[in-house]
């Protein structure tokens, strides 16, 4: 997507996310999935809720469509670790529009 597009789904439907599970830190380190975040913010602005994640297979999430039809922001956060103390997040932002 870029900054002008908004993708249109149906209330009834599933989005699944495609994601890495280790990342390049340098030439001989790595950075493996620790954590992810899924929050909505509606086209109010207001309620911001974090959305339940449902882990299908390696690499690949789904989260349900919100029922009620409008605009809405999410804000997809993913923590790669390499221990205690080590670590980053990488944030997307995207946004659906629900239609019946």
């Amino acid at each position: 997507m870029n900054y002008q597009t908004i993708v249109q789904v149906k209330n009834t439907e599933k989005v699944q996310i495609v994601v890495q599970e280790k990342v390049k830190l340098g030439i001989m380190e790595a950075a493996h999935l620790s954590d992810m975040m899924l929050s909505m913010i509606p086209e109010s602005g207001e309620d911001v809720t974090e959305i339940p994640l449902k882990d299908l297979e390696s690499e690949t999430w789904q989260f349900q469509v919100p029922p009620k039809p409008g605009k809405y922001m999410y804000i997809l956060k993913e923590y790669y670790g390499m221990g205690f103390d080590i670590g980053y997040y990488v944030t997307y932002h995207f946004g659906l529009e629900v239609t019946k």
